[in-house]
This record gives structure tokens, C-alpha cells and sequence, in this order.
């Protein structure tokens, strides 16, 4: 008995270590990807303004932003119905925590809060670029939204892109993707409750974070 105060039972250590093995388990893995940034124009344009559809892709696993909220899927489908090239945009290797990506993301971008200037997919995907790199989006990608809402006198390019079927969508009333860059950067996203987490940033290999976008061509596959 004296021993088993002093040194502990087998029992007991075998508890403890089941424990230390279950809070391991529950633990969200963090795991080296290749992210690539993908960018399709659109048949929409205004002078030198372009638009643009991107997503972001985690190894081969594409999430994208729409009506329905945020969509995964297996390589770039949200794209397939886009007839002109795509660009992939190699952002490097990092190592990202898929679940906490995950409950960030789909906490910010919810279904049926999607607006085609104030809360799209190029929104989501300056945000999910800044959760795993630190750095945002090729401002080149969102120009038109930006340009969109900076005057009413942009209003009836976007009437006339979208043959005059644009409404605000009140659910994305309040967004605004710079103040959800900075929840990311706090690790806080989503209200009332402020859902905690950890952002995960990694240098891509052989340098530095992202010291700029490298592009590794237009393609019509997947770039691995």
C-alpha cells in the first residue's frame, strides 16, 4: 500500500497516459499543404476593370463562397462552368489546421449571406488567404467590388453586369472584410459567441511568408 502511495499503481498510469492519448486525439492535426489561390475573369468587365471568381485551394481540396455558404469540393469545380483559362496562384507550403480553417470560415461566411459586391467569393477568399498566410489577397482579383461601392455612380455598371438583377442582400448587411480580417487576426470570428481559435501561419518552403504572389501559369488542371 505504502508503495502504491509512493510510486502509483499501474492503474492509475495507465489512466493517466489514456487520458494524455485522448486529449492528443482531440487536438486539431496541423498539416503541411501546398495552397494555391485559383482565378477565373468573368464575361464581366467595365473599362480596364476585370471581374473575377477565386476560391482557395488546400492540397487538392477547393473551398469557394457562394449562396449556399461555403462549398468543398475536389479540385476546382466551382469553376468548371467558367469558360475562360483559369490562373492558379501558388502560395507555397503551410502547414494549416483544416479544422480550425474550417470553423473560422464557415462561422464568417454563412449561407444565404452571400452579396455580389459586399460579401462574395472574392471576400472569402482574401479572408481564407489571410487565415493561413498572414498577407491578403491580390487587390487586382477585388477591384471591381471595391469600385463598385465606392460611388453611386458605379451602381448602373453593376445593374447593367448584372442585367439588372443586383439587390443588396440584407444578410450580409453589417460585413465588411476588412474588420473580418482583423476577428482572423484576433482570433476571434463569428457573433454573439466570438468563436476562439488559432491561426496557423507557416513560411512556404525555402523562404519567407509570402513575399509576393508567384504565379505559375494559366492552366486549364490542377497544378501540383
Amino acid at each position: 500500500a505504502l508503495l502504491r502511495r509512493v510510486f502509483g499503481s499501474k492503474g492509475s498510469e495507465t489512466k493517466r497516459g489514456g487520458s494524455r492519448a485522448r486529449a492528443a486525439s482531440l487536438r486539431p492535426p496541423a498539416t503541411p499543404f501546398r495552397v494555391q489561390v485559383v482565378a477565373t475573369p468573368l464575361n464581366w468587365s467595365a473599362g480596364l476593370l476585370q471581374c473575377y471568381h477565386t476560391s482557395i485551394l488546400i492540397g487538392r481540396t477547393e473551398y469557394s463562397f457562394a449562396h449556399g455558404g461555403v462549398a468543398k469540393a475536389e479540385g476546382p469545380m466551382s469553376h468548371c462552368m467558367l469558360t475562360a483559362e483559369r490562373e492558379f496562384i501558388d502560395l507555397g507550403c503551410h502547414i494549416v489546421d483544416v479544422r480550425a480553417f474550417e470553423r473560422a470560415l464557415f462561422q464568417l461566411f454563412q449561407p444565404d449571406t452571400y452579396d455580389l459586391l459586399r460579401k462574395n467569393c472574392n471576400s472569402f477568399t482574401d479572408c481564407a488567404v489571410f487565415f493561413i498566410t498572414g498577407r491578403r489577397l491580390d487587390k487586382k482579383y477585388s477591384q471591381m467590388d471595391s469600385m463598385a461601392l465606392a460611388a453611386d455612380r458605379y451602381m448602373s455598371v453593376v445593374q447593367a453586369l448584372s442585367g439588372g438583377l443586383y439587390a443588396p442582400n440584407p444578410g450580409a448587411d453589417g460585413f465588411d472584410v476588412d474588420m473580418a480580417v482583423k476577428k482572423l487576426q484576433s482570433g476571434l470570428a463569428g457573433s454573439p459567441s466570438e468563436l476562439r481559435f488559432e491561426r496557423c501561419i507557416a513560411a512556404p518552403a525555402g523562404g519567407r511568408a509570402l513575399q509576393g504572389h508567384h504565379r505559375i501559369g494559366r492552366q486549364q488542371g490542377l497544378a501540383f
